[in-house]
């Protein structure tokens, strides 16, 4: 009786074996604890869960920091822009000339469409326009005593500007235009040759026949008043 159930149990206990061995070979063979790289699924924010940080989508600071030539840029055109609004909005105000006052309208609904669409591009790449004054206002490398006396002698000019009234305001805004517009094509060309982005390459290429344009209008309107043919009724 007592071999019998030894017989029963070696039966037993050799057919557990096998089972176990049969399931063993037909599982994966399990993953040590603490070791390997576990399965990456889907999670919102651009990271998949079980990645490290290094193989994760670039970070938002990472971006900027990437694209900070280019947000300089952005932060110059801006400032260009904004300045150019102001000067025409005086103008309209102040000038007497309709040829000048025409011009300033102009003037002020180009710098506007091109602001806009400045600014778009930019809240595209997660750069908002308060980061774009921010970064004018810094300067770009400038110590604190160059972005001292640029501030100190744009707003000179602009007080100059507001002293002046009928031909002689007339002749100082279209002088400004001159310089400031020349300027600005300087940047815009040294940008352009920059850039690597196919979009802001192509803004660019639209803004600059349009200074251009601007500039040559300044310049012709300016001939006028040099040689005495412009009255302030002058239409």
């Amino acid at each position: 009786m007592l071999l019998r159930t030894a017989k029963t149990w070696v039966v037993q206990g050799g057919l557990a074996v096998l089972l176990t061995g049969t399931a063993a070979a037909q599982s994966p063979d399990p993953q040590p604890m603490g070791t390997g790289t576990p399965p990456a699924t889907d999670v919102p924010g651009g990271m998949r869960e079980g990645m490290r940080p290094e193989q994760s989508a670039p970070h938002t600071g990472q971006m900027m920091e990437e694209g900070k030539p280019a947000a300089a840029i952005l932060a110059k055109l801006h400032h260009v822009n904004q300045t150019e609004i102001e000067h025409a909005r005086m103008a309209k105000n102040k000038a007497q000339s309709q040829k000048v006052i025409d011009y300033a309208t102009r003037l002020e609904r180009d710098h506007m469409s091109a602001d806009r669409e400045l600014l778009a591009y930019a809240r595209g790449r997660n750069i908002n326009e308060a980061e774009l004054t921010r970064m004018t206002m810094e300067g770009n490398g400038e110590s604190a005593a160059m972005k001292k006396d640029k501030m100190a002698e744009k707003a000179a000019a602009m007080e100059r500007l507001r002293g002046l009234s009928g031909r002689e305001f007339e002749r100082e805004f279209l002088t400004t235009m001159v310089t400031q517009h020349d300027k600005a094509l300087g940047l815009l060309n040294q940008a352009r040759d920059k850039v690597t982005d196919s979009k802001l390459k192509g803004m660019l290429g639209t803004m600059i026949p349009r200074l251009e344009s601007h500039k040559k209008t300044a310049a012709d309107l300016l001939k006028d008043y040099q040689t005495g043919e412009t009255t302030p009724q002058g239409g």
